[in-house]
């Protein structure tokens, strides 16, 4: 009866503390976002975006929820230098395209996780910019 009783317990415990999700929180100062943006003449630009604030919740290995804050007010430019880098993230900053002054941050909240397929992971997912949201689907390795 002994024995069984404390097997009974030694399921329990490992069963229950496989489903315990982790709490991660994304170093902000140490990790970026790459963007990469083409003109209507074909030409690429490439940047950098850093994080206000990240965290995720991986459950078993999977990523089960998550949300990203970024400060569209850290965008640069990387790819260009002087007066062209310049004029580049003066024009992204602008009302033309992300309104910086206006709205400084930008929110990716994964609202459902998908199929885990070998070491990639789809979520979906609800992206903020300029205050309108928009649902996004994403890869993840």
């Amino acid at each position: 009866m002994k024995k069984s009783i404390l097997l009974l317990f030694n399921l329990f415990v490992f069963t229950f503390a496989g489903v315990q999700a982790q709490s991660l929180t994304v170093d902000s100062g140490q990790s970026n976002i790459r963007w990469y943006g083409e003109e209507l003449t074909g030409k690429t630009h490439f940047g950098n975006l850093k994080f206000k604030s990240a965290a995720i919740e991986v459950k078993d290995g999977i990523v089960s929820s998550g949300s990203f804050i970024v400060d569209m007010t850290s965008l640069t430019v990387e790819d260009l230098s002087g007066g062209g880098k310049a004029r580049l993230e003066g024009h992204l900053r602008s009302d033309d395209f992300f309104s910086v002054d206006k709205h400084a941050e930008a929110v990716l909240k994964i609202t459902q996780k998908g199929k885990l397929m070998g070491d990639s992971q789809t979520l979906f997912g609800a992206l903020t910019i300029k205050g309108k949201e928009h649902p996004v689907e994403f890869s993840i390795s």
